[in-house]
């Protein structure tokens, strides 16, 4: 049938024919040491993953060099899947988005591309972790035999009893490692 087409058409005839598929990893730009990057997907749109505010595929960002008050030119429009840069929280869990506090910007003016924003991104952080740590150094310990009102200090009360170990827990407390998970040590 293919060569039945062939012969019907003249020498001036265009065909158009589809430019052969790369495959991806020959699609795909070489990157400094061996990273990886998706050059496409399917199934997926950009809308559908998490993002920064700034890099909305749905709503257009309007960066500003320095933090300001109030949000500027509709930055506090998000999608779903918008998050904080500043919080590194969703858009809804952000107290901050559309500012209102003194001294406070509004985090919808965020973006990674300004000094600024990156240094408050960076204090809120170390904020979060030791907010973190102080909360996980004082769970109550809740083993039979290990009094209730006692916090882990690396070793729980019945333990430190007459400076020897008795029947206590075991337990020491939890701390926040690197990735800011808890870890128990």
């Amino acid at each position: 049938e293919a060569e039945a087409e062939a012969e019907g058409m003249s020498e001036d005839d265009v065909e158009e024919v589809a430019p052969p598929l790369q495959s991806s990893a020959a699609a795909a730009p070489s990157l400094a040491g061996g990273d990886v990057q998706i050059s496409a997907a399917t199934g997926l749109l950009p809308e559908h993953l998490p993002h920064q505010r700034a890099l909305c595929p749905l709503h257009p960002f309007h960066a500003t060099e320095r933090p300001v008050a109030a949000p500027v030119d509709g930055n506090e429009a998000a999608c779903p899947n918008c998050y904080c840069l500043v919080c590194d929280a969703r858009v809804s869990e952000c107290r901050h988005w559309r500012g209102g506090e003194p001294r406070v910007p509004a985090h919808c003016n965020a973006h990674a591309g300004s000094a600024e924003w990156r240094t408050q991104r960076s204090n809120a952080k170390r904020q979060r972790t030791r907010a973190a740590r102080v909360t996980q150094a004082r769970l109550p310990c809740s083993t039979p035999g290990c009094s209730r009102e006692a916090y882990h200090d690396g070793l729980c009360s019945t333990e430190r009893a007459g400076g020897r170990r008795s029947a206590g827990c075991g337990r020491t407390r939890s701390r926040v490692g690197e990735s800011g998970l808890p870890s128990v040590h």
